[in-house]
């Protein structure tokens, strides 16, 4: 049906859809010819009107029980519709009379890769790319299998097969930059961007994946002009004015974070992440009310923005508001319960009114959905050493230890419980173990207890794990 002179215009179909509507409402029973049946069972395919397309289905099968085009069409639908079984043995009966139908192959592609068989679609589209002569769609499905399998040398590959057939695939162009920063081929991957570049220098979608991967070699200058790039070409470019601006705050920028993220919400349509951002900039620069005022936008645009509910429960506690700040963070608990961020924020909020039980509750809670947050379990503890209750904040640190033995911060924490315990032998042992970890980061618990780090023997051991490690 590929001809121009088998092809129907719109009006066209528009008159077959008519007269198949009312057949149907009249419950009657007409015939139409293949070019007919074929654009009658596309309209609805394409409309998504599954119902329709398959009773168009079973009538042309019947009526045109030959024609091997219905016969794939059904496999086709029974794909689509998940019925990976009937749709395979479909597709068999149907290689078997015609073994070189690019079609079959990629609708038995299709059925693995929705069993998560993805090394059999994978042999079934290459099948098929040898056999058609328009190659891109399949050789970015081979892509998509590859990094399914987490192949990503061999799906980049592809990607690049496909940009040789079509400089203008956006879509391959972000896979592009994608797996090189899978593979941690940085380097390579920008040079790749660049030669893209100097062929197609007006493609927003290079010039944002060239900041990508200048963001992931911390080359964090060259990537904001990167992202400049991208956003003069396209002034729509949400995804570059949002990568720009958090980069912007990553350096404490949040002057020119703020510029960006307004000039997004200006020139692009309404975007609750984005002002969600910018409270945060704001909250960063402790203008608490303009944070407030912005998070209170991002959620009303998008009450289920987890985010929102922590900025705005945050701001109003700032701002003194701590009952409008418990509220705030206690009610996105009932909504976002298993959301281990939120109970953590409810808890720090909690334990800085000194609602101590009420805050180890939620701290507790926090770690039984993600005991990984580091800030989670150090905290807890700091809930009983606030009280000088040494011993149980020592029980929860070694909890934490039991968790991850990997945590320098959780020996340095441990090393200071065990010194207000009057157990000085076992808090420097303790100390060493946390700097053979990492000796770069005590200075972190420094204020804890001043006075652990004066000591003589805490002195030379950090001289002696410093000195090594540099």
């Amino acid at each position: 049906m590929g001809e121009d002179q088998f092809s129907l215009n719109s009006q066209q179909v528009k008159v077959i859809v008519s007269r198949f509507e009312e057949m149907m409402r009249n419950e009657d029973y007409g015939y139409f010819d293949v070019i007919e049946m074929e654009h009658l069972i596309d309209y609805y395919f394409d409309d998504q009107n599954f119902d329709n397309s398959w009773k168009v289905i079973e009538m042309a099968v019947i009526q045109h029980p030959t024609s091997i085009v219905f016969k794939l069409k059904k496999a086709r639908h029974l794909s689509t519709m998940g019925e990976t079984d009937e749709a395979l043995t479909l597709a068999e009966e149907i290689s078997k009379i015609e073994p070189n139908n690019s079609e079959v192959y990629l609708i038995k592609a299709d059925v693995y890769s929705q069993e998560d068989n993805h090394k059999l679609a994978i042999e079934n589209y290459k099948i098929s790319l040898s056999i058609l002569e328009d190659q891109e769609d399949v050789l970015d499905c081979i892509a998509s299998e590859y990094i399914l399998l987490s192949d990503y040398a061999n799906a980049l590959h592809y990607l690049k097969e496909s940009l040789k057939v079509n400089t203008e695939n956006d879509t391959a162009l972000n896979e592009v930059g994608m797996c090189f920063n899978m593979l941690k081929k940085h380097s390579e991957g920008i040079d790749y961007i660049k030669e893209y570049i100097d062929i197609n220098p007006y493609s927003q979608i290079a010039w944002f994946n060239l900041g990508y991967l200048y963001s992931n070699i911390s080359e964090i200058d060259k990537a904001i002009e990167a992202f400049d790039f991208a956003i003069v070409i396209e002034p729509k470019f949400l995804y570059a004015y949002h990568q720009k601006g958090y980069f912007l705050s990553l350096q404490e920028k949040f002057d020119q974070a703020l510029e960006a993220y307004k000039e997004a919400s200006e020139n692009c349509s309404e975007d609750p992440a984005i002002y969600c951002c910018i409270g945060e900039c704001y909250e960063n620069k402790k203008d608490f009310e303009s944070g407030l005022e912005y998070y209170q936008k991002a959620h009303d645009l998008d009450p289920g923005l987890s985010e929102t509910w922590v900025g705005i429960g945050q701001c109003y506690f700032e701002i003194k508001e701590y009952k409008k700040s418990l509220k705030t963070l206690t009610e996105a608990t009932k909504l976002f319960q298993d959301n281990a961020n939120i109970w953590c924020c409810l808890a720090e909020i909690q334990y800085k009114l000194l609602h101590l039980e009420d805050s180890r509750k939620s701290y507790l809670k926090s770690i039984s959905l993600d005991p990984d947050i580091v800030e989670t379990w150090l905290d807890l503890s700091d809930t009983f050493a606030y009280e000088e209750n040494f011993t149980s904040a020592l029980f929860v640190i070694n909890d934490a230890i039991n968790h991850d033995n990997d945590i320098a911060d959780y020996h340095f924490r441990k090393a200071i419980y065990e010194y207000c315990l009057e157990k000085k032998e076992d808090a420097f042992n303790t100390f060493e173990e946390g700097l053979k970890i990492n000796p770069d980061i005590f200075e972190n618990s420094r204020d804890y207890c001043p006075e652990f780090f004066n000591e003589k023997k805490s002195i030379s051991l950090i001289q002696k794990y410093t000195k090594e490690n540099n």
